[in-house]
């Protein structure tokens, strides 16, 4: 027995619309049918009139968002997405990203059995730089929201943000920090620390794309992003007794 859920989609966008495009391909070809796909492109230049054309075509419950400037990460337009979504839940999905036909179902069963917890699960990865695809597994999270909050900070991020599915009025409450480059992986531990409720639904459903030049490889995001962390959470602790994933990223 399914909850059957309404879900808004929220996808942010910045320039490559061929990419776009497959996302929402995959977003329309689910099982559980979204009850809206918010689009926000983030940049100065609005979408031309043939890519809008191309998405309404796509599907009816397509709407189309613009930030007028290009904020320079995903969390400001994922945030104007999630204030204006009007599902229960919202589910994340990257540009460059693909779900599977069944995502928004797995979703939809989770939250028939813990309609309050934020849902997430495994995906592959793949790219035109790989030799083949690999399979990443999402953090075990049917523990406590305490011992979640600690294996992100001992072992870094592994809820990958598009299998990720939650209520839509906690995510407004919380919001994307807009000035860390590692937005992502600060909500989950915010939301882990404040009592929130994980489920790894043990569900693949996500192909997430490695991209040379991204903005998330780049040496010196990355590098930013560890020391963000380090400030917020390990404040008081000696580099040298800093989790290994966190050192590799500040150093290497």
């Amino acid at each position: 027995m399914y909850a059957e859920a309404t879900i808004s989609v929220v996808i942010p966008h910045h320039r490559d619309f061929s990419a776009l495009a497959m996302s929402v391909q995959s977003a329309v070809a689910q099982s559980l049918q979204p009850l809206e796909i918010i689009i926000v492109n983030d940049d100065d230049e609005s979408l031309q009139s043939y890519q809008l054309d191309q998405l309404i075509r796509i599907s009816e419950y397509i709407r189309i968002l613009e930030t007028g400037l290009c904020s320079g990460g995903p969390a400001k337009p994922r945030n104007i997405a999630i204030n204006q979504s009007r599902g229960r839940y919202v589910a994340f999905l990257d540009a460059d990203d693909i779900w599977l036909p069944n995502h928004l179902q797995s979703l939809d069963h989770a939250w028939c059995q813990s309609p309050e917890a934020i849902i997430h699960g495994h995906q592959l990865c793949w790219g035109l730089s790989l030799k083949k695809p690999f399979f990443q597994a999402g953090l075990s999270t049917r523990d406590t929201p305490h011992s979640t909050f600690q294996q992100l900070l001992n072992f870094g991020n592994t809820i990958f943000l598009s299998s990720v599915g939650a209520p839509t009025e906690l995510i407004k409450r919380y919001q994307f920090d807009l000035d860390l480059v590692w937005e992502d992986f600060d909500l989950w531990l915010r939301l882990a620390s404040d009592g929130y409720t994980f489920i790894n639904s043990n569900s693949c459903n996500t192909l997430y794309q490695i991209r040379e030049g991204s903005r998330s490889g780049r040496r010196e995001a990355r590098r930013k992003g560890a020391q963000q962390v380090i400030d917020k959470y390990f404040a008081r602790r000696p580099y040298l007794l800093l989790p290994p994933w966190l050192l590799r990223n500040l150093y290497f």
